[in-house]
């Protein structure tokens, strides 16, 4: 089989998921200007796959080409049959399915294209990574078998591998090509997804060219930007960047991605017993070709945004509350997946579905407390078959707390999963060469939302001593973060207390606000791993 008919066949596997489930998408999206297309195949993955894997899990049937190929064939006569039969049909949202089609097949071809300069799975995680696709793509259990651990099951959030695995069961593609055209698929998706977010936004508000325009930056912001570590270094010594080996100390390669030091670095390194930490950004992944569940995850994260957004944008009573619940509980399905596909996305990106669920749940209390039900139980329920499987490699209080400190129970609880961290905050530098851009626009933004003329209304007496309470903290601590994230995030959550409306504005907020609080989560805790540090 040559490299093109591989590429084509694992392509036409992808064309059939998506179109079958067009339909589906297309019902749970009806706030979106594009009716879900940039969103279709992610979604699509998920269906097609998870009745199969959800049987498998239990036992029922094994994993394989059959139930698949079923799967497809039933969301299609599903969705297209009842869809065609219609007297009256509304077709016209096939447009934008195809034109996204269109663009992802683009972006799918350019990165192989660029992919195909270093094909090789060598170096770094990516013979894990093929291991654990290769298995994916042939078990017939659930999980799949450990490759690395013979007769016992992968004790991973092995999702992402078992839905490429799919596609590659689905167009009999061996392993190692799958592993680059997942590459390319991830790419792709993620694109797509990242421009449909931001053009589904803006497009009500302020039209087709700002939409396309707004898009095309959420594009480049996403998967081809870089940070300012790169500008820095050629402006020091564009020669000897120039000149370097993606893996050099003096280069802008791997270096791009390990920007923050708790502790001494030294020139541009970070020796023991400083921790170097991994501060990857997509572009830098997609270059280097680890098929990794970060990397993997990263188009059904920015899935779950635009389905966030889908919610937030249709108030309950507009649409009928059992259409509305239904939508609720499957977006909430779809960011469920994350914990199987990188389980640290899900706090995250299920918080912003849950956000959007109780805002336009209205006033009621009753209804609240109904959204909010509805996305716990979407959200776990569905994927209860990894959860009781998948054991998170934490490390016990016990291996590193006093012993009294385990007799405390919810607290034991609590620190059994995150630990204080109490090193060497990261330096105002380190962040702003990590986030400068981007954290420059959103200052702006919040800034630009201030009543100057009346800034009595922001700057209230509790704003004032939170505020000041930040400003302690940094000095304390020598924290600089707390400043630089805390100071914006008190801002915009004044200003979206006042007014949460469905609006771009109000968008770009709560996605600032939801960064800014990570910056500062990490500043002083981290995940009770292996590694025992924040890595």
């Amino acid at each position: 089989m040559s490299a093109f008919d591989a590429a084509a066949r694992w392509y036409l596997v992808l064309v059939a998921a998506t179109w079958a489930c067009a339909p589906l998408v297309r019902w749970l999206c009806p706030a979106l200007a594009d009716r879900g297309a940039t969103i279709a195949r992610p979604i699509a993955l998920l269906a097609v796959v998870y009745p199969a894997w959800l049987l498998a899990s239990l036992g029922v049937m094994p994993f394989g080409v059959m139930p698949l190929v079923a799967t497809l064939v039933v969301i299609a006569v599903l969705g297209w049959g009842p869809l065609l039969r219609q007297p009256a049909r509304d077709l016209a949202w096939v447009r934008s399915f195809a034109w996204t089609e269109l663009a992802s097949l683009a972006l799918f071809a350019l990165y192989v294209w660029f992919r195909g300069f270093t094909p090789d799975i060598l170096n770094t995680e990516k013979p894990m990574d093929v291991a654990l696709l290769a298995s994916s793509a042939r078990s017939v259990v659930m999980p799949p078998p450990d490759p690395w651990f013979a007769g016992q099951p992968i004790n991973y959030y092995y999702l992402g591998y078992l839905l490429h695995g799919s596609v590659a069961r689905l167009a009999d593609i061996s392993a190692p090509i799958a592993f680059n055209l997942a590459l390319a698929t991830i790419f792709s998706m993620t694109a797509v997804a990242s421009f449909g977010v931001a053009w589904n936004v803006v497009r009500p508000a302020f039209g087709r060219i700002s939409a396309a325009i707004a898009g095309g930056l959420a594009l480049f912001g996403v998967v081809l930007a870089g940070n300012l570590y790169a500008p820095q270094r050629l402006a020091q010594d564009a020669q000897t960047v120039w000149d370097a080996w993606w893996w050099d100390s003096e280069g802008i390669g791997w270096r791009a991605s390990r920007i923050v030091c708790d502790g001494v670095r030294d020139g541009f390194r970070c020796p023991s017993p400083a921790v170097e930490t991994i501060n990857e950004f997509p572009a830098f992944s997609f270059i280097l070709g680890d098929l990794h569940p970060h990397l993997i995850a990263l188009p059904f994260a920015v899935t779950v945004i635009a389905l966030a957004w889908s919610i937030f944008s249709t108030p309950m009573e507009s649409s009928g509350s059992r259409a509305w619940m239904g939508r609720l509980a499957l977006s909430a399905a779809v960011a469920g997946a994350l914990y199987a596909l990188n389980a640290w996305d899900l706090p995250t990106y299920l918080g912003l579905v849950l956000l959007a669920a109780l805002i336009v749940s209205g006033p009621s209390l009753t209804n609240r407390l109904q959204a909010g039900g509805i996305v716990a139980v979407a959200a776990l329920l569905p994927w209860f078959p990894f959860f009781a499987t998948y054991r998170p490699p934490l490390v016990q209080m016990s291996d590193m707390d006093p012993a009294w400190l385990t007799q405390i129970l919810l607290f034991s609880r609590v620190l059994g999963l995150v630990a204080p961290y109490t090193g060497v905050r990261t330096s105002a530098g380190e962040y702003l060469t990590m986030f400068g851009v981007p954290y420059v626009i959103g200052v702006v933004l919040v800034l630009t939302g201030i009543g100057w003329d009346d800034a009595r209304r922001t700057f209230t007496r509790p704003v004032v001593i939170a505020l000041a309470s930040l400003a302690l903290i940094a000095v304390v601590l020598a924290a600089p973060v707390t400043l630089l994230c805390g100071i914006p995030l008190v801002l915009a959550l004044q200003e979206l207390s006042r007014n949460y409306a469905a609006r771009p504005r109000t968008f770009a907020l709560v996605m600032y606000s939801a960064a800014w609080l990570l910056s500062l989560l990490v500043e002083f805790v981290f995940i009770r791993d292996l590694f025992g540090n924040r890595m």
